[in-house]
Formats: structure tokens, sequence, C-alpha cells
């Protein structure tokens, strides 16, 4: 499952399908909302393994997986605590229709998920995971 999740292009189209969310979220549509959490889930099986690519976000996917190795229990649920939340406050800003709430706490996200990509893509020893 991860050379599939490793795959550039499942990271792009998680991204876009994530922000594809909001305006589904803003106009309570629940079967968009479902199809797209249906359709992240699933994100990963929609493109071939890639286990060797020098691709940024390629890099960041080796790195978390090699993070999650090593990592604690204690720093996991740091991590996804803090993602977690605001992801529900983004979610809770456009199911609201508090647009400048939302715009701020997505960018907040996209400057979170920027660090947290960055920060997997820089750790050392990618080369000798296997697939």
């Amino acid at each position: 499952m991860w050379a599939r999740h490793r795959n550039p292009w499942s990271s792009v189209t998680r991204m876009v399908l994530g922000c594809a969310l909001l305006p589904a979220l803003w106009h309570h549509a629940w079967s968009a909302i479902l199809l797209l959490v249906l359709a992240l889930m699933t994100n990963p099986f929609w493109f071939p393994p890639k286990p060797e690519s020098d691709h940024f976000l390629a890099r960041a996917i080796t790195g978390q997986m090699l993070w999650l190795r090593k990592a604690s229990r204690l720093e996991m649920a740091l991590v996804a605590s803090y993602g977690s939340a605001i992801l529900l406050a983004v979610a809770w800003a456009f199911w609201t229709h508090q647009l400048v709430l939302g715009l701020i706490v997505s960018i907040m996200f996209a400057v979170y998920k920027a660090a947290y990509l960055w920060f997997m893509a820089s750790l050392p020893g990618q080369t000798l995971l296997e697939p």
C-alpha cells in the first residue's frame, strides 16, 4: 500500500479532493461530502505503485513511513491531534458559513501540511527503506 501511497499523483489528487470538500461543506451537500470522503479513503488504490521516485511528495511519504516506524505513541498522537484539530476547525468554519475564519484556518492547515511534508521529505535514510 505504501508504494501506491508514495505515487506523486496520489498525493496531488488527495490535495485537490481536500480542496473540493470545502464547497461541499459550505453547501451542506451530503452526497458530495460522502463521495469525496470515500474518494479520499480509496485514493491510493487509484494509482500504480511507484517504489522509486525522487519526487518531493514521494520522499515525504517515504519519510512519513520511516518516521512512523521510529516515533513514540505520544509523538504520533500529538501530530495526529494537531492536524485533526485544524481539519475539524476548517470543516466547522465552512459548515457554519464563516468564510473569513475558514480561509484563515485553511491557510493555517496549508502551512502546517507544507511544514509536515518538508520535514518528512528531509528525513535521512530514505534510500534504505523497502517498499
